[in-house]
């Protein structure tokens, strides 16, 4: 009777327990289901919310003075600091990255391209003129859709592919603005107090060779082409000098080339000369030579780009690509980078022969910089 007893009590126990184990699972789930539909309510209550839009103090359309100045910037230069302590998320969602990647390719129409994605040092700014500064402060704007009261820069934005003017600028908020994007536009308001300034050659027209070197494109601020300056050249035009010189172009290989390819490729647009070369160990070796010594830096390009040519002193591969004139500002500079050398330019300085690698222009295509930049 004992073990019978102690029998049936424990099967009674184990079907109790049985069915406190079931009844718990519904419990869980049931809570689970509830807090599911509560989350689901929450984001679709907040997804249907519009956050009001405010123009916070020191919003830089709120001023306007010098207006009509040639380039003249949005958000003047002031004492009183615009106010950035709304919190920003630096990280953009995944749409927003992608509309960015397809912006920030265009590399070639923005004086300073990643002012949006990273903090700016002063060596970002380091000799750039005030007219340069003013633009690349307002393009922080302009990303953003901002339209401008001053005609200039208006006209100046809109002839740039990635620009969209939708913003009235008493519209305008800085909660629009980055982290990134407000404090470099504090540091380049500083820059600017001491930036030289280059202003426009009033009365006179574009200059002719503005055309074909916007065509060939900028980045960083100056041209992509360098520039051979022939010797005995330079002509005094009163307000500039014009010297005779060879525009040249990095030449450019196929982006996924494999050991041993052969490619043909344009040494020369002037005279048409070409060269085969082969693809060996990370270089490109003339077919006729085939040495080591004699071949080109290569590295497959992992964007589809095409990759520019080095010879082994890291020295870029140029080709002449058009014979013209150049028209160079009285104002401008003589500048070795790697020295930190800069000097006003001279007519003595332009009769030689030289050779540049980076070539600032104004917005009519006078050259304002002549920088040897080094290898």
């Amino acid at each position: 009777m004992t073990r019978k007893y102690r029998t049936n009590i424990a099967i009674m126990n184990k079907k109790t327990a049985i069915l406190g184990l079931i009844l718990l699972i519904l419990l869980t789930l049931a809570s689970g289901c509830g807090n599911i539909s509560a989350t689901r309510e929450k984001s679709q209550t907040q997804a249907n919310e519009t956050e009001p839009v405010t123009n916070p103090p020191g919003n830089p359309s709120e001023s306007h003075a010098g207006e009509g100045d040639a380039w003249d910037a949005i958000a003047p230069a002031s004492s009183e600091s615009p106010d950035f302590s709304e919190d920003e998320t630096d990280a953009p969602d995944n749409n927003s990255a992608m509309e960015q990647s397809k912006e920030n390719s265009r590399t070639d129409e923005y004086i300073l391209l990643e002012s949006n994605t990273r903090y700016l040092s002063e060596e970002d700014l380091r000799n750039r003129s005030k007219e340069e500064l003013k633009i690349a402060r307002n393009e922080i704007y302009a990303r953003h859709g901002r339209k401008f009261q001053a005609q200039d820069l208006q006209n100046y934005f809109d002839g740039k592919t990635w620009y969209q003017g939708t913003i009235e600028p008493a519209d305008f908020s800085e909660s629009l603005l980055n982290d990134f994007e407000k404090k470099n536009i504090k540091l380049i308001q500083k820059a600017e107090e001491t930036a030289k300034s280059y202003p426009e050659l009033s009365g006179f027209p574009d200059a002719p060779s503005k055309e074909i070197i916007d065509r060939y494109g900028y980045e960083n601020g100056y041209s992509v082409l360098s520039f051979h300056i022939k010797e005995g050249t330079v002509k005094d035009c009163g307000e500039y000098y014009q010297v005779d010189a060879t525009y040249q172009q990095g030449i450019e290989a196929p982006a996924d080339l494999k050991e041993g390819d052969q490619v043909t490729l344009t040494f020369d647009e002037l005279t048409g000369e070409t060269r085969t070369l082969i693809f060996r160990e990370n270089h490109f070796c003339p077919l006729d030579s085939g040495s080591y010594y004699d071949g080109f830096y290569y590295h497959p390009s992992s964007n589809g780009k095409s990759v520019v040519l080095y010879h082994d002193s890291d020295d870029r591969m140029d080709k002449p690509v058009y014979e013209g004139k150049l028209y160079i500002r009285k104002d401008a500079t003589d500048e070795v980078d790697i020295v930190r050398q800069v000097q006003p330019i001279t007519k003595e300085i332009l009769g030689r022969e030289n050779w540049y690698n980076g070539v600032y222009f104004d917005q009519k295509g006078y050259v304002t910089r002549l920088v040897y930049y080094g290898d």
